[in-house]
């Protein structure tokens, strides 16, 4: 997989509670950051113990806790003048 240049944090994470019926957790992740987030869904089956056991869809009223992506620091290149 290529970099994407973010990294997804385990101390930052932000926690939903489920409000509708059989809502997927791809769904969630995709509401939350409008984008594509490789390893996103994977990183809070990991963060949430049991989540997998649940199914693919998520129960009303059931609280999951997502990985905050961060983004990689940037580095200062320096610039050269041609002219």
């Amino acid at each position: 997989m290529a970099d994407s240049g973010v990294t997804i944090s385990k101390d930052v994470f932000e926690t939903y509670t489920i409000d509708g019926h059989d809502v997927p957790l791809d769904l969630i992740i995709w509401r939350r950051y409008k984008r594509m987030t490789p390893g996103l869904v994977e990183a809070t089956y990991d963060f949430n113990k049991g989540l997998a056991q649940v199914g693919m869809f998520l129960p009303h009223n059931s609280s999951v806790s997502i990985p905050v992506e961060t983004p990689s620091p940037t580095f200062k290149v320096p610039l050269k003048r041609l002219f």
